[in-house]
């Protein structure tokens, strides 16, 4: 097996397969060969030493089988016989004794050795007996639709604790859509953020940070998500690599080059979202306010502006943008983009952060990048995904569109970049929180809701991304 840029080629040895097929065919010939076969477990029906239900799930050859009257397979012609599906159908939709040429009859079954024919009897039992399973499951499928649709309570066979805290997320949620419908807060301080409102409960929260994971293309992309609670900074040291270790002689002096240390302090910048609704959409229990109205909003609102700041931020007062910390690893030629250049920019990258690495790229650089083709084959360096919800690929390495990076091949602009963006970090401060403001738009008939979230970023090993920046 061997890899090279165009992909991964490997040889197989197709004689032995051929020369395996030819032995087994010759202990079938000589009768040596029977048939085992394996049951599913949970369908097994046993009565005492008897076994009164066996549904197979797998059937094996083997010259050693657990019952000595399954010795004896024989293969058929297939030249002259029609599948055994077929015929096991035409055998089991008849009583006749015999069938047309070239057909499993019934006295060639009978003349297999340690044969047991079935009855029409038998048949006629084993069809009702798959009808009862049909209602069975049925019924089984129903039991579980009905008990996955109950709303959440404790289990029957849980440790205190667990039962405690289950109940205590329950009470969470519901003093929290009552805080929403109506402003009335129950005394769960630990529930209440120092400014007023609540936290957004974990059950609320995870659908937002799903949410925001599909929305916010850095997220989706691969950067590295941090959460931290009760803390207004998190510090990460740093390592910049020295050089290579040096040849010594014997005795000789040992290299005293140190590796330089550094910190990166995370600091976290509130993003801010106001929502109205009215008094009226409130008050219809039928519909969840939280889930239908307030958290796809929120979800868009901070996606955007995560995918505006994380793309650019100048990491000053705001969270630092892939872009701002990246590598300037290739340039091109302003109104001369070639596909030469995106070739550049693919080995700019150290060869130990391309195995994750992908590409991020506004959509108006991406349509002419679509255009790009090979000289020798004429095919389009741009390859579409294969199944849905997959990303594209360009030179084998997924790509996403990022609509807040530079949008034209123009002096000083970065136009493509390329990394593994494990190294860009994301770090999420605390949960969301949320206030309701119930004076402030009564006029209108509306209740307001301010949410909040915190969150830094930085890219933290420059080499490992890199962007192609137009010459000025």
């Amino acid at each position: 097996m061997r890899h090279d840029a165009t992909g991964l080629f490997f040889e197989v040895e197709l004689e032995r397969h051929a020369a395996y097929i030819a032995d087994v065919l010759r202990l079938i010939e000589r009768g040596a060969l029977g048939f085992s076969t394996g049951a599913l477990a949970h369908l097994v029906e046993r009565a005492g030493g008897t076994v009164k239900r066996w549904i197979i799930g797998e059937l094996s050859l083997t010259p050693t089988p657990c019952e000595p009257r399954c010795l004896g397979v024989r293969p058929i012609d297939h030249r002259s016989a029609p599948t055994a599906q077929s015929a096991v159908r035409r055998w089991m939709d008849t009583t006749a004794s015999t069938h047309t040429e070239g057909v499993l009859t019934m006295s060639d079954a009978h003349n297999l050795p340690g044969a047991v024919i079935p009855t029409v009897e038998d048949v006629t039992m084993l069809d009702s007996r798959v009808d009862e399973m049909h209602e069975r499951l049925a019924g089984l499928e129903t039991a579980l639709k009905a008990a996955l649709d109950a709303p959440a309570r404790p289990r029957g066979l849980v440790v205190p604790g667990d039962a405690r805290r289950e109940l205590a997320e329950q009470t969470a949620l519901k003093v929290f859509n009552r805080y929403i419908r109506t402003g009335i807060k129950a005394a769960l301080q630990e529930n209440t953020p120092g400014e007023g409102g609540y936290l957004v409960p974990p059950l609320y929260s995870s659908q937002l940070a799903a949410a925001l994971r599909d929305m916010s293309v850095l997220r989706q992309a691969g950067a590295r998500v941090i959460n931290v609670q009760g803390t207004n900074s998190f510090k990460v040291p740093t390592m910049t690599h020295t050089t290579a270790a040096v040849l010594t002689a014997e005795e000789g002096d040992y290299s005293e080059i140190e590796p330089t240390f550094n910190q990166i302090t995370f600091t976290p910048f509130k993003y801010t979202r106001l929502a109205k609704v009215s008094d009226e959409l409130l008050a219809d229990s039928g519909i969840d306010v939280v889930s239908s109205v307030l958290l796809p909003d929120f979800a868009q609102a901070f996606a955007a502006a995560e995918n505006s700041a994380f793309a650019t931020g100048t990491g000053s007062s705001q969270p630092q943008g892939v872009v701002t910390g990246a590598t300037a690893g290739s340039t091109a030629t302003s109104g001369t983009f070639v596909a030469d250049d995106i070739i550049k920019l693919y080995h700019a990258l150290p060869a130990a952060y391309r195995q994750r690495a992908v590409w991020l790229v506004n959509d108006a650089i991406a349509q002419i990048i679509r255009t790009f083709k090979e000289t020798t084959t004429g095919n389009y360096l741009w390859q579409p995904g294969l199944q849905s919800g997959t990303p594209d690929r360009l030179l084998g390495r997924p790509v996403y569109t990022l609509n807040t990076m530079d949008n034209a091949v123009t002096a000083n602009k970065n136009i493509l970049l390329f990394g593994d963006l494990s190294f860009y970090w994301i770090v999420d401060f605390g949960q969301e929180a949320l206030k309701r403001l119930e004076e402030l738009y009564a006029a209108t008939g509306q209740v307001g809701f301010r949410a909040y979230r915190r969150m830094d970023a930085r890219v933290m090993v420059g080499e490992a991304i890199q962007v192609l920046r137009v010459k000025a």
